[in-house]
């Protein structure tokens, strides 16, 4: 299960760093996001992402998505112990 957000940041070549410096974000946000621990993408990065071709929306609802499914993995993961 890949973060669609870190797949669209290394597929333009960029590091965290770079990403948070094009997004105008804190390089804890890039990290927030990468590691599923933001609800959502923030708002101000819309422009960045949109500088970098990228489709705010549609990134969001993947990352939204991706992040669903990391929620549920973990809950079915300590059903069985894991």
């Amino acid at each position: 299960m890949v973060n669609p957000v870190r797949k669209a940041r290394e597929a333009k070549g960029l590091t965290m760093k770079q990403f948070a410096v094009v997004l105008g974000a804190p390089y804890s946000a890039v990290n927030g996001v990468e590691t599923g621990l933001l609800t959502q993408l923030p708002a101000t990065w819309e422009k960045g992402m949109t500088r970098l071709g990228m489709d705010y929306m549609a990134m969001q609802r993947a990352y939204m998505e991706w992040r669903s499914r990391k929620a549920e993995a973990i809950l079915e993961g300590m059903k069985h112990g894991d």
